[in-house]
């Protein structure tokens, strides 16, 4: 029977193996966000570690959904939960993960490295005709998942230097 190493083993390997050749929109390895975001001091078991590492890997890469039936129910279960469908509205997707206690967890850590000072301004100087819309979508998350503080501080700080006065409709 497989270990909780094990299973942590077999995430990061299938998260690097899918997401090999793979870029994010600053330029660097897409793997690299899953594994900063597994690290992330909120998540403290091996069912929260091995979501984490594999959180973008239905979503971003070709990994068929059967290879989480090797892991236990609950890593499956939050893998599935936190995966956004393609044109899923974020209402519906937020409510789905935050139906499952894992996902909600690697869903809080994944909003915080995404909104981190250094890789949301490289996002929005990688997408500068994106910017309303990224900040709107993150202020909304951070505020569904209880990241308010960020999004007053973090989202807030670049949008006055942004000068985007239209994103409290979001709020």
């Amino acid at each position: 029977m497989p270990t909780n190493e094990d299973y942590l083993a077999s995430a990061i390997h299938l998260a690097t193996t899918f997401h090999k050749g793979l870029t994010d929109s600053n330029g660097k390895p897409a793997i690299f966000h899953p594994l900063t975001v597994m690290m992330d001091n909120e998540l403290d078991t091996y069912p929260k570690w091995c979501c984490a590492a594999m959180h973008d890997t239905l979503e971003d890469t070709k990994m068929p959904k059967s290879f989480l039936r090797d892991f236990p129910r609950e890593v499956e279960a939050a893998v599935i939960a936190i995966t956004h469908l393609p044109n899923e509205p974020n209402d519906k997707y937020y409510a789905r993960v935050k139906a499952d206690a894992i996902a909600t967890a690697v869903k809080r850590c994944d909003i915080r490295h995404n909104t981190s000072p250094k890789r949301f301004g490289d996002l929005l100087k990688a997408k500068p005709d994106d910017k309303e819309r990224l900040l709107k979508k993150y202020i909304k998350a951070c505020t569904e998942f209880g990241l308010g503080t960020i999004a007053d501080g973090r989202l807030w700080a670049m949008l006055s230097r942004t000068r985007f006065s239209c994103v409290t409709a979001a709020i």
